[in-house]
């Protein structure tokens, strides 16, 4: 990881799945990163359903210095009288503090986001980020995001409609489903 070396971040930071207590700090956070308020409902709605929510914080003070929030979608589909379930999920919010910015706090909350997804047969992740946010891009690239399409109008902010790019990471796995017990392989 850059940045912080791993005995530095085992000691200093914890990442660790989303808990009810660290609501203020990451409503805070997430006030400063973001033009956007969210709602108390959304924040209600972390805890709701499927998802995979994480924090990073700090040891000592239990400060709040990244934040990733998820949720898991599932929608069945059927062959020849065989229902499925498939599970797909969306990346609603990433964010670290900004005295933290380029260290590979993303990076870690996005590589253990991705494991968990993945062990849990979701067959892809999907985001939407601002077209300027050119940092983000990168990084959801590095980790095998590719661009689907372009969303114009997608954010309202501070009175303007903003473009986003759509983008999707599709776990190998997805060929390997239930479907192939009726291949002729």
């Amino acid at each position: 990881m850059e940045g912080f070396d791993e005995s530095q971040i085992e000691s200093q930071f914890a990442l660790r799945p989303l808990l009810l207590a660290d609501i203020p700090g990451l409503r805070k956070l997430q006030n400063e990163s973001f033009p956007i308020e969210y709602t108390s409902k959304y924040y209600e709605g972390l805890f709701e359903g499927p998802h995979v929510n994480l924090v990073i914080v700090h040891r000592n003070t239990g400060q709040v210095l990244g934040g990733l929030t998820t949720r898991i979608e599932q929608s069945g589909s059927s062959l020849f009288g065989l229902f499925r379930v498939e599970k797909t999920a969306y990346i609603m919010t990433i964010c670290v503090d900004k005295s933290c910015k380029r260290k590979g706090f993303a990076s870690r909350m996005l590589e253990l986001m991705l494991d968990s997804l993945r062990s849990q047969g979701c067959l892809s992740v999907s985001l939407h980020v601002l077209t300027t946010n050119t940092a983000a891009l990168s990084l959801y690239e590095k980790y095998g995001f590719s661009k689907r399409g372009l969303v114009r109008g997608h954010y309202f902010i501070n009175g303007l409609h903003r473009d986003a790019v759509f983008m999707e990471h599709v776990f190998s796995h997805r060929n390997n489903s239930l479907w192939r017990v009726f291949s002729c392989q």
